[in-house]
């Protein structure tokens, strides 16, 4: 069973009070009697030295004064000359003072102190003093009786002071425990609240300008905090929700339709391959050669095909086959007789400049197809009677091809979007493509360490795929 913090509060003020206030009883009546006793012969050594200063022939109105204030704290002093009383204190009448001093002169000493007789009822001093060949005896004493009943007085005193201490520290202590558990209960419910992600008007907590309410404080900062990062993390965990959803929609389309097409792209090219062998049986060489061009590009286009038909089902183009130390000088002269009548068609100009003995380490099929596709990209941008320039030449130790077609500068946003599968810059474009040319182009030069990008001139715009230049063998 748990303990309500403010019984245990109060509880332990009121605890704290007795044990305090009874240890002072306490202590008193074991020790207020000795400490009395022991005061009071100070007192009265202190006395009898001052006596020993004074002259005692003649006492002065000053000395005397200070004799009388000692009786007037309940002292008795009498001085004597022999039998013979110079001074003593008017206490009671003659004869009871008389019969107070002990006139047994042996017992005083020159070096007297105060002492308590046996039966501890009073303290005695009995003291001797030679002046001016004179010897005076001093009388002094206490009696204990009035000490005690003091000491019983005080201690029915303090008694009663614990009776009204408790009487007025007991509802002073639970005002005092209402007024300390109250805001600590407040705060109790304010973490019930919070743990429960319930809404939070920190107007109606009124907390104390003290350590609870700089904790209250703290709660209501770090409840805002928590509730501001909440609520960024609930946004963004939608917008991922949203956005992990249109991927996977694009994804699903993406697979789909590269399936599709290259599903329908592989029936037109096993048709036309086959009425190509049939076409060469004629055996007519002015044929032969066209023939054999033909095949060539059914093949590239079937091998194209078939890696597109395996990023349909693994999300990326997958590149294989063997690299070699290669020309890639020889590769790309070879490459463009049959690109001149492609830009003759758009009475467009196509120039080649093509630099000497450049070798990289390559996947030759791969390295044309993406050449290829930089000049069918230029090819189907260019306006009629525009300008293509493809060019290969050494940069330090880079192999550096680039292709520049005139017409149309993309546009800056664009440039780093256009090697993105699918992505398609203008109406042109999506007519004449499904945006896979360039994202082609971006995995194989990946696959071979290389790094391509586009650029805008003034009249065009140029793309590049650099490679690192090797030695010939």
């Amino acid at each position: 069973m748990k303990t309500k913090l403010r019984t245990t509060y109060l509880v332990t003020v009121l605890f704290f009070l007795f044990v305090t206030v009874g240890s002072m009883i306490l202590f008193y009546n074991m020790f207020s009697e000795e400490f009395i006793i022991s005061n009071n012969k100070d007192t009265m050594d202190n006395l009898f030295e001052t006596i020993q200063e004074m002259n005692l022939a003649q006492l002065t109105k000053e000395e005397k004064n200070v004799l009388k204030d000692y009786t007037d704290k309940g002292g008795f002093v009498t001085i004597m000359d022999g039998e013979k009383i110079i001074y003593q204190s008017k206490l009671y009448s003659k004869r009871r003072r008389e019969g107070r001093v002990d006139y047994d002169l042996d017992e005083y000493t020159y070096n007297a102190q105060a002492q308590v007789n046996v039966e501890r009822t009073v303290i005695k001093l009995k003291g001797k003093i030679d002046q001016n060949v004179k010897t005076y005896y001093v009388y002094m004493d206490t009696r204990l009786k009035s000490l005690e009943n003091s000491i019983n007085l005080i201690s029915k005193f303090m008694l009663v002071e614990m009776i009204i201490i408790l009487m007025l520290g007991i509802p002073f202590s639970f005002y005092m425990a209402q007024r300390t558990v109250k805001p600590i209960e407040k705060l109790g419910k304010l973490a019930k609240k919070m743990e429960n992600n319930e809404p939070i008007n920190f107007e109606e907590y009124d907390f104390p300008n003290n350590e609870i309410g700089n904790l209250s404080d703290q709660m209501k900062s770090m409840y805002l905090k928590i509730s501001s990062n909440l609520n960024e993390l609930n946004n963004y965990n939608y917008l991922l929700k949203t956005q992990n959803k249109e991927l996977i929609e694009f994804d699903e389309r993406r697979k789909k339709f590269i399936g599709a097409a290259t599903h329908e792209l592989k029936t037109p090219l096993a048709i036309i391959s086959t009425q190509l062998e049939m076409m060469n049986m004629d055996n007519d060489e002015a044929m032969s050669e066209y023939y054999e061009s033909i095949m060539e590009e059914i093949q590239k286009m079937s091998n194209l095909i078939r890696e597109m038909l395996n990023s349909s089902f693994e999300g990326d183009i997958i590149l294989s086959g063997p690299m070699k130390v290669d020309s890639l000088s020889e590769l790309l002269d070879g490459m463009k007789d049959k690109y001149m009548g492609l830009f003759w068609s758009k009475k467009a100009n196509c120039r080649f400049d093509i630099e000497d003995n450049i070798y990289i380490n390559m996947n030759n099929e791969q390295i044309e197809q993406a050449i290829n596709n930089y000049i069918i990209n230029a090819y189907e941008h260019i306006p009629e009677k525009g300008t293509a320039v493809v060019t290969l030449k050494s940069v330090d130790d880079k192999a550096v091809i680039s292709v520049f077609n005139s017409g149309h500068n993309i546009k800056e946003e664009e440039l780093s979007k256009i090697w993105e599968g699918f992505y398609q810059t203008d109406e042109r474009a999506k007519e004449s493509n499904v945006g896979l040319g360039l994202y082609i182009v971006r995995n194989i030069v990946k696959n071979h360490n290389g790094v391509c990008y586009a650029k805008n001139h003034h009249n065009g715009v140029e793309f590049v795929m650099e490679f690192n230049r090797t030695d010939k063998y």
